[in-house]
């Protein structure tokens, strides 16, 4: 580091905590990211190799130091929408996350904010017992906080409010020009005033980063389908996650008719006059609908429901995607996320989002009768006479939960087909 470098200049400042930090130029390089084993940055890149990244929308990690110590570090992977600014403890712990997430070509979301608290020098980062606190943000100014006050094996208390949306947006930041965004988040975590703070670049000329299976990170990728055909193909046989046998059946559960083709996937039991249906319509028609099921080699007696299909065109599949509702940017989705449909009586449908009203009070009417004897391998029709619509009903795998809704499109991208999963096979292996 040059002497010039090395020159800080000093701000005090006191944080929410009332502390009084001193806050110095800081030094940026750029990495492929931080070890938090080693405490230390790992896969040192030049600016320039960095810059190319940037343009390619591929991953890297901006290091900030105060002199020898850094401060924060900022993960960057344009193609998946994704930055996220960490800030260190004095132990080198990341305690604070701000992500956003990159909606519009100049402008991302905070979508999430987070802190850990340690309760002592000697306590990891990220350790279980870290009082957390974890902020949600949705686009319509929805804030959810989660505070865990004993860590993550203690209780959770969640409270509700409402932001201004437009206070939750931010410029993307043009490479190279980091203040602005680091600037905000300091705010964000309860400075009395931002630091002035003076970037000056301290990269490796001569870096050229880690290949990709050695980056110390990713970003946050949503739930991706497991291969879907293979569980509408009869006799695929699986082990399950926690070592038993099944073999693929199918059943023909009936033909969805639709008044509208607005197509939705629900819970049968809770179904809802207002619910929303996929942004994906279709042809109002009728359509088929086919079960995946599976049954345990061990016990042939035991079959469960493991996805329904709604087929729209008899073509293969080219692509899959996940069935959106009109309100739903899967940009916001986390690590492993969806947007599903949630169940609470241990059953899906698909329906068409015009008829719903209608079957919603025909269900009420008519529960026992319809479901009652509902099996864990069947389907089951419900109708409105008025209007010919109905719903085809199914049990949903385990039971309670949420569940996604994948749409298969045709290699001239029209639907061919909804299959609402279970998610029974997600995390199977198949055998043949």
């Amino acid at each position: 580091m040059s002497a010039q470098m090395a020159r800080l200049v000093r701000r005090q400042v006191r944080t929410e905590c009332g502390d009084d930090v001193l806050v110095d130029q800081l030094l940026v390089s750029y990495c492929e990211g931080w070890d938090a084993g080693g405490r230390r940055a790992v896969g040192p890149l030049s600016a320039a190799r960095a810059e190319e990244r940037d343009r390619d929308g591929e991953q890297y990690t901006v290091l900030l130091s105060l002199g020898e110590r850094p401060t924060a570090t900022i993960d960057v992977a344009w193609t998946e929408h994704y930055c996220a600014v960490w800030l260190f403890d004095e132990r080198l712990r990341r305690r604070y996350q701000a992500e956003f997430r990159r909606l519009a070509q100049d402008r991302m979301f905070l979508a999430h904010a987070r802190r850990w608290d340690y309760g002592d020098d000697a306590q990891a980062e990220f350790d279980e017992r870290a009082v957390t606190r974890t902020v949600t943000i949705s686009l319509d100014g929805r804030m959810t906080i989660e505070d865990r006050p004993e860590g993550r094996c203690g209780g959770l208390a969640v409270t509700n409010q409402n932001v201004s949306p437009e206070d939750c947006w931010d410029v993307v930041p043009v490479f190279g020009e980091w203040r602005r965004l680091v600037e905000t988040v300091f705010r964000a975590i309860g400075y009395d005033a931002a630091p002035d703070l003076v970037l000056h670049d301290a990269s490796d000329p001569q870096g050229q980063g880690l290949s990709a299976d050695e980056r110390p990170w990713r970003p946050p990728r949503p739930l991706r389908p497991a291969p879907l055909e293979p569980m509408f193909a009869k006799g695929t046989r699986y082990r399950l996650e926690h070592g038993a046998e099944v073999v693929v059946e199918t059943r023909q559960a009936g033909a969805l008719r639709m008044t509208s083709g607005m197509p939705a996937a629900a819970d049968p039991g809770w179904l809802r006059p207002d619910v929303a249906p996929f942004t994906a319509a279709v042809a109002a028609g009728e359509y088929p609908v086919e079960l995946s099921l599976i049954r345990f080699a061990a016990e042939p007696g035991h079959r469960r429901v493991a996805a329904a299909r709604l087929t729209v065109r008899d073509e293969p599949v080219a692509s899959w995607e996940l069935a959106l509702r009109p309100d739903q940017d899967p940009r916001l989705l986390g690590d492993g996320e969806f947007f599903g449909f949630g169940v609470d009586a241990g059953m899906g449908c698909f329906v068409d989002a015009e008829a719903a009203e209608a079957l919603a009070d025909i269900v009420e009417e008519t529960y026992e009768d319809a479901f009652e004897d509902l099996l864990s391998d069947q389907a089951v029709e419900v109708s409105d006479p008025a209007t010919g619509a109905n719903l085809i009903a199914f049990p949903s795998g385990w039971g309670d939960g949420a569940y996604p809704t994948w749409i298969g499109r045709t290699t001239d991208g029209e639907v061919a087909c909804f299959v609402a999963d279970m998610l029974v096979l997600h995390t199977a292996t198949m055998l043949s």
